[in-house]
């Protein structure tokens, strides 16, 4: 299986926060993604650029603050990047947001960022 180059990887990445901060601006207020962003970097050490490979620790604090209301959440998110990636979102219940994001990695290189 073919994997993403460098550029598209940091094309991939910046995909994804823009569809975290985006999403989280548009349900709940573009206040509380600043909170978020913030929290993550002071409390948790994670820059905005670097909660791609810190995926884990954002479900974690969405968590924590949101409880199952994260479920909800984290699909919005998959389906706003899925959409910026030009894939098929398809909703399984049992998948969470780092599942989906997993699965959009796995994907051919080509179909991802019209490359």
């Amino acid at each position: 299986m073919a994997t993403l180059n460098d550029r598209q990887d940091q094309d991939f990445n910046i995909l994804l926060v823009e569809s975290i901060e985006k999403t989280v601006a548009q349900l709940l207020s573009s206040q509380v993604a600043e909170a978020l962003f913030k929290n993550l970097e002071r409390t948790y050490s994670i820059k905005k650029d670097e909660i791609p490979n810190r995926l884990d620790a954002l479900v974690s604090i969405l968590e924590d603050t949101f409880g199952e209301s994260t479920k909800v959440l984290g699909k919005a998110i998959a389906k706003r990047f899925y959409s910026r990636l030009g894939l098929e979102f398809s909703n399984d219940p049992q998948k969470t947001l780092i599942d989906y994001i997993e699965k959009s990695k796995k994907q051919q290189p080509e179909q991802i960022l019209g490359l």
